[in-house]
C-alpha cells in the first residue's frame, strides 16, 4: 500500500470522560492539559507517569500521555497508551480519534483507519475535526483501490484486509512479538502473493526467531518472485547471509545494493542498514548525501550512520554533526554517547577498535541466544566440564555468536575481562584464535592481554612455560609464561605476629 506523507496535526485532548473522577486525578488533567496547549508535553510526561499505578484504571491518564508523547514524536510511547485508553473506556468514542491519531503517527494506516473509521460512525458532521478526519479517510481508501488494482484482487476488502494484517505484523515486530508478527505477515503474503513488504516483514521475524536459513530463503522470494530491485529484501538478504556466515554472498547482495537509488527516506535508511553490515563507509557517506537533497529531513538513525560514516572517513566535523543530530532527536543506540565522546577525541575508533562500529553485538543475536550462552558457561563453570553437545547446538543456530564476542571485546566499552571469557566459553577455533591474537597484539591494557594469555594455558592452548612474543611497556618482547602458586602455608623459620600478618597480606 503507498504510503502518503500527512501535515503532522495538533491533536486535541479527549473531551470530558463519560465517568467521574476522583478530585486529585481531575486536578492532575487540568494541569495536564494546560501544559499541552503550550506544548510543553515532557513536562506532562514527569507530572503523570508517577501517577500511574495509583491511576491506570482510568482512561483519561493514559490519552494525555499518548498526547504528550505524540507531540514528543515518540510514536511507539504514544500508541500504546492509546490503545490502552480505549480498552479502559470503549464507549468514549473520542478515545477512537486519539487511537487513529497515535497509529498515523507511527505508521500504521489501515489500523489507523479500523479506528478512525469506528469514529466517524459514531460522531456528527458537525464535529471539528469530522472533514479532516474524512478526507484522510478517503485517502486510505484510494490507496487501497489502488492496491487492488496493481496487484489485480478480486475486490477492496481483500486489499484492506492485507494491509490490516501488514499493520499488525509490523506492530508485532515492534513489540517483540516475533512469532505474532509472522502469523499476520504470511497472512498479508497469502492474501497479496506478489506484494513484498509482508514478505520482508515475515523474513525479519523468521530471523529474530533464529531460523536464518529460512529468513533469507523469503528474501531471496521477494528478490525472485516479485522484484529484484527490492531495497528491503537485499538489506535483509545482507544481514540473514552475514549471520549464517557467509560473507561471500551477502557481498554479492551488497553490490546489487549499493548501486539502486531509494524512493523515499524509509527505503534510503534501509538501503545504509544494509550496507552497513558490510563497512561501506564511502557508499553511505555518499548515498546519504543524496538522500538528504531528495528526502529531506532524514530520519534520526540516517543521522546516526552518516556521523559514524564521516568518522571512518575521518571527516570529523561532519561526524560530530551528524551525532549530534541524531542524539538531539532521542535516537536510543547503544553506542551513540561513546562514539560522539571517541569522535571528538579523535580516536581512530571506538575503544580499541580501528574503526567506528555502525552496529551494537546485542543487535546481532536474539537476546536470548546471548544469555543461553551466559547460562551454558556458568553451567560449564559449575560442572568443571564443557557441556560440547549444548554449545555445539547453540553455535549452530548463531554461527555468529563469536563475531559478538570479538566485537564486545575491540569495540564495545564494556568489562574487557568479562569479553575475554565468554569467547574463551564459545571454544571455537574462530574464539580462540580471537584471544590469541588479542594477546599478542598491542590494543588492550597489558594486564587484559595477560588475562588472555591464562585462558588460553588454561584451555590447554597454550603450554605451561611456553615462550611467545609479546608487546610491554619496553616494546615487543619474548617472554615465558610461568605458574606459580601461593600457598597458605609458611615454610619458613617461627615468625613473630606482625610477620605472619605481613604474610596472610602478600599470600592474600
Amino acid at each position: 500500500m503507498a504510503k502518503r506523507k500527512h501535515k503532522k496535526r495538533r491533536r486535541r485532548a479527549s473531551r470530558r470522560p463519560s465517568y467521574s473522577l476522583p478530585e486529585e486525578l481531575m486536578i492532575l488533567c487540568t494541569q495536564a492539559q494546560g501544559l499541552l496547549r503550550e506544548w510543553r508535553a515532557e513536562e506532562v510526561i514527569s507530572l503523570l507517569t508517577p501517577q500511574l499505578k495509583k491511576f491506570r484504571r482510568y482512561a483519561i491518564i493514559h490519552t494525555l500521555l499518548s498526547l504528550a508523547y505524540a507531540t514528543l514524536g515518540r510514536s511507539q510511547e504514544s500508541i500504546i497508551h492509546a490503545q490502552t485508553a480505549v480498552k479502559i473506556d470503549p464507549s468514549n468514542e473520542e478515545n477512537y480519534l486519539n487511537l487513529s491519531m497515535a497509529y498515523l503517527s507511527g505508521d500504521y494506516p489501515s489500523l489507523a483507519a479500523r479506528a478512525r473509521q469506528r469514529w466517524l460512525r459514531s460522531v456528527h458532521p458537525s464535529h471539528p475535526t469530522y472533514v479532516e478526519m474524512k478526507q484522510l479517510q478517503e485517502e486510505y481508501e484510494a490507496a487501497v483501490e489502488q492496491l487492488k488494482d496493481q496487484y489485480h484482487l478480486p475486490d477492496t476488502k481483500t486489499a484492506a484486509e492485507a494491509g490490516y494484517h501488514l499493520d499488525q505484523g509490523r506492530w508485532a515486530l515492534s513489540q517483540g512479538k516475533w512469532q505474532q508478527a509472522l502469523r499476520h505477515s504470511l497472512e498479508a503474503a497469502k492474501l497479496v502473493p506478489g506484494w513484498p513488504p509482508p514478505r520482508n516483514n515475515a523474513s525479519n521475524a523468521l530471523f529474530l526467531l533464529g531460523r536464518y536459513q529460512d529468513a533469507l530463503a523469503m528474501a531471496e522470494q521477494v528478490l525472485q518472485e516479485c522484484d529484484p530491485d527490492n531495497i528491503h529484501a537485499l538489506s535483509n538478504a545482507i544481514r540473514y547471509s552475514m549471520s549464517l556466515g557467509d560473507e561471500a554472498r551477502a557481498r554479492e547482495y551488497g553490490q546489487r545494493l549499493r548501486s539502486l537509488s531509494p524512493n523515499d527516506g524509509d527505503q534510503a535508511l534501509k538501503q545504509v542498514e544494509g550496507l552497513s553490515l558490510l563497512n561501506y563507509d564511502e557508499d553511505i557517506y555518499r548515498l546519504l548525501q543524496q538522500a538528504n537533497k531528495a528526502f529531506a529531513p532524514l530520519q534520526p538513525a540516517a543521522h546516526f550512520y552518516w556521523g559514524v560514516a564521516a568518522a571512518n572517513l575521518r571527516r570529523w566535523r561532519e561526524a560530530k554533526h551528524h551525532l549530534k543530530r541524531a542524539q538531539s532527536f532521542g535516537f536510543d543506540h547503544p553506542l551513540l554517547e561513546d562514539t560522539i565522546r571517541a569522535v571528538h577525541q579523535k580516536q581512530p575508533g571506538l575503544h580499541l577498535a580501528e574503526r567506528y562500529p555502525y552496529i551494537h553485538p546485542s543487535e546481532l543475536v536474539p537476546k536470548e541466544a546471548f544469555e543461553e550462552a551466559i547460562r551454558l558457561a556458568e553451567q560449564d563453570q559449575k560442572r568443571g566440564k564443557r557441556n560440547e553437545r549444548a554449545w555445539t547446538r547453540l553455535l549452530k543456530r548463531y554461527p555468529q555468536m563469536v563475531t559478538v564476542g570479538r566485537k564486545l571485546l575491540y569495540e564495545t566499552p564494556i568489562d574487557t575481562t568479562a569479553a575475554i571469557h565468554f569467547l574463551a566459553s564459545l571454544g571455537t577455533e574462530e574464539a580462540l584464535e580471537t584471544l590469541r591474537e588479542f594477546s599478542q597484539g598491542q590494543r588492550g591494557e597489558l594486564e587484559d592481554r595477560m588475562e588472555a594469555l591464562q585462558v588460553l594455558i588454561g584451555l590447554g592452548v597454550l603450554a605451561e612455560d611456553t615462550e611467545i612474543e609479546m608487546w610491554t611497556e619496553e616494546g615487543q618482547r619474548l617472554i615465558r609464561l610461568i605458574r606459580r602458586e601461593i600457598s597458605e602455608v609458611c615454610f619458613g623459620p617461627a615468625c613473630a605476629p606482625p610477620g605472619w600478618g605481613a604474610h596472610e597480606e602478600g599470600a592474600a
